[in-house]
């Protein structure tokens, strides 16, 4: 139980920052304040460490309880803002934080100072609009296996897959380059140099090709189909209603197969060009954004002071008893963004 001298400034529960100490506290919940006063609405906070923070440091069951726990405490908005900062992590959970977000808002955008990536920025197609700093990057959602061999690093589910590519671009490379020799210095033709040719590649790229594993390449499958058809069932739920299947598949088969790396960034720029709901975030809220997301390893929930929080509960029990809230109540919703 939090204390009403502790209230005075900010309800605690309802905030898990680290480091937490008083002096930072007061600073974040001001930057959110400013925050929350230009975007009109209130900011909840889901911003995690890229790996120096254990157990905050991806999307996880343990993240998506925590945005869970805050959305309930904020309870149903008509409006939200969520401030993103999270190298990604596991899609199921991304995509479970998504329906409970959605269930919350019927209007919700997301602001990215800084990154978004993977889950996180699969997280970020269910936002009605997605809003980028400067230097704010979304990537790619090919999904990270376990790597076979032990490497501590995980492996794309795209690799299998490229391999292919690479081996049938090989193939015909040989096979062309054979062809033509065969004609220009045995003297065939067309027809009797593609069969003189074929054991000779076939020679060639067969050992290549039996090194390609098929129960591994339908895991990646298997993995990969997870990614798109969560962000073909998300898109076409909430957030890009007004584009037909087509125009949804091919933004996702774009983010899921066609970037070279997981890594790679997708910045403003690239996210309007395949098709995001993407705009740039205005310099005084991005530099807000950016000063919070630096003070902090972590950040989960929302803040505000206690008397904010008194009169947000006081309305919400006379919405659910049927009552109107008073003026006063309405004007202190109005100066909160709600």
């Amino acid at each position: 139980m939090v204390s009403d001298a502790h209230l005075c400034y900010h309800v605690v529960a309802m905030l898990e920052f680290s480091p937490n100490n008083a002096k930072l506290e007061k600073e974040i919940t001001a930057l959110l304040d400013s925050i929350e006063q230009k975007r009109g609405r209130k900011v909840v906070c889901f911003h995690q460490g890229r790996g120096d923070t254990p157990n905050h440091h991806e999307f996880d069951d343990g993240a998506c309880t925590r945005l869970a726990k805050s959305l309930e405490q904020l309870g149903k908005q008509e409006r939200l803002s969520i401030l993103v900062e999270s190298p990604g992590g596991d899609i199921d959970c991304a995509f479970r934080s998504v329906r409970i977000l959605r269930h919350q808002t019927s209007d919700v955008e997301v602001l990215v100072p800084r990154y978004a990536k993977s889950a996180a920025t699969f997280f970020c197609l269910a936002a009605d609009t997605i809003y980028m700093g400067r230097d704010a990057e979304l990537g790619p959602l090919d999904t990270q296996l376990r790597d076979p061999r032990g490497s501590v690093r995980p492996r794309s589910a795209l690799n299998a897959f490229k391999s292919l590519e690479y081996l049938r671009q090989y193939l015909l490379e040989t096979l062309d380059q054979v062809v033509v020799t065969l004609m220009m210095h045995g003297g065939m033709d067309i027809p009797f140099a593609l069969e003189a040719a074929r054991p000779l590649v076939a020679d060639i790229v067969t050992p290549l090709y039996q090194q390609v594993d098929p129960h591994e390449l339908g895991e990646a499958r298997r993995s990969l189909a997870v990614g798109e058809e969560y962000s073909k069932m998300v898109m076409g739920r909430y957030s890009y209603r007004n584009l037909s299947e087509r125009e949804i598949e091919k933004i996702v088969r774009t983010l899921v197969w066609e970037y070279p790396s997981h890594g790679f960034i997708i910045d403003l720029e690239e996210a309007k060009r395949i098709g995001l709901n993407a705009k740039p975030l205005d310099e005084e809220t991005a530099a807000l954004c950016s000063k919070f997301v630096s003070l902090v390893n972590y950040c989960y929930g929302f803040a505000e002071t206690a008397e904010k929080h008194r009169t947000r509960r006081r309305s919400a029990s006379k919405a659910a008893d049927g009552g109107e809230p008073s003026h006063g109540e309405e004007t202190s919703q109005r100066s909160d963004g709600q």
